[in-house]
């Protein structure tokens, strides 16, 4: 199902994993990033399931990423 998914989808899509990751192995985002053509993917050392958001850099890589991909309305 995820890879019909992912031929559909057409937006711009940032995967971020945690490189300590105890839930779920760093390889599976990865693959994800693979197969849903991800514009950006971002690994961050260290960085267990539920602490991504705590890291102030990625925090920042996020809101770049976002500003990115919504156009500016008129």
């Amino acid at each position: 199902m995820t890879r019909d998914f992912a031929k559909k989808l057409s937006c711009p899509l940032l995967v971020a994993h945690g490189g300590a990751d105890s839930i779920i192995d760093v390889r599976h985002g990865k693959e994800l990033a693979r197969i849903f053509h991800a514009n950006e993917y971002i690994e961050v050392p260290r960085i267990d399931h539920n602490d991504m958001l705590f890291v102030g850099t990625i925090a920042a890589r996020y809101l770049r990423f976002l500003e990115s991909a919504i156009p500016p309305q008129q």
